[in-house]
């Protein structure tokens, strides 16, 4: 990517978002702020639910960012691929629990009882944030519900907030639900605010893409805020590649027809 050619001082469609670059919709806004309810309530299990790239991650780490301020202990999984011993494993490693990973889960579950009372002697919450927990094993639902007993046994304030595109469709987990929260796309008007915001904190003034082109990047997105980075910055990368300082409908078109292999119809 070139900086210079465009006059950036750092590329705006950057897909590892900073986080002081991040575009907040309304619809992000209202789910952080139902999110941080759960947490401040200190209620047991909330879930947050939305299709891929809709910034289910970059919300649980907004609200974990938050929650860190209010003295509380933060444990944030990543549960792509990963059964429930070792999800069990990842907890009390991130609660400071003496174990290793061959520990017996016996052990584990031993070492997390010690460490919630811990929690609960110096009444320290805890929140727990498990990101992809629908490419999780089943077990973990089981594990959660077990978790979230040693809270009320030991009189530990544990909040649990999971991302999923689905939501938890197993009676172990639905009868303890506090709250479901929607993550959704973007709006035509926060696509177009988006992609300006983003152009002008990468230090242009001017408008680089054109009307038609806002338009046609979120007609062919349906509003999904990680198709529209990736498109955004496959069209920025094809207009310089022709030596060009303005995204159009065509620049969009072909980009959108490369990157996911479909045809963008003019917008009227």
């Amino acid at each position: 990517m070139d900086l210079e050619f465009w006059g950036f001082n750092h590329w705006p469609f950057d897909r590892n978002i900073v986080e002081d670059q991040l575009f907040t919709s309304a619809a992000f806004d209202e789910a952080q702020a139902r999110l941080s309810f759960l947490v401040d309530e200190r209620r047991s299990l909330g879930t947050l639910r939305g299709p891929a790239g809709t910034g289910k991650s970059c919300l649980l780490r907004s609200v974990m960012k938050v929650a860190k301020r209010t003295a509380r202990h933060c444990l944030f999984v990543d549960a792509t691929g990963i059964d429930g011993r070792e999800l069990v494993w990842q907890v009390a490693e991130a609660c400071d629990v003496d174990c290793d990973v061959d520990d017996s889960s016996g052990k584990l579950w031993s070492g997390l009882q010690s460490r919630f009372y811990g929690f609960s002697v110096v009444r320290k919450p805890v929140l727990l944030l498990i990101d992809h927990f629908d490419s999780s094993n089943l077990e973990c639902c089981e594990v959660l519900r077990r978790l979230i007993c040693l809270s009320d046994l030991t009189a530990t304030d544990l909040t649990v907030l999971l991302a999923t595109r689905d939501r938890p469709t197993l009676p172990l987990l639905l009868e303890v639900v506090d709250l479901q929260v929607e993550a959704s796309d973007w709006t035509r008007q926060e696509t177009a605010q988006f992609i300006r915001n983003a152009i002008r904190r990468a230090g242009e003034a001017e408008l680089i893409f054109n009307e038609e082109a806002i338009q046609a990047v979120h007609a062919k997105t349906r509003g999904n805020p990680s198709r529209i980075v990736k498109l955004c910055d496959l069209s920025l990368l094809a207009a310089m590649s022709e030596g060009v300082r303005r995204v159009d409908f065509g620049i969009v078109d072909a980009a959108a027809r490369e990157l996911f292999n479909q045809h963008v119809e003019p917008v009227d």
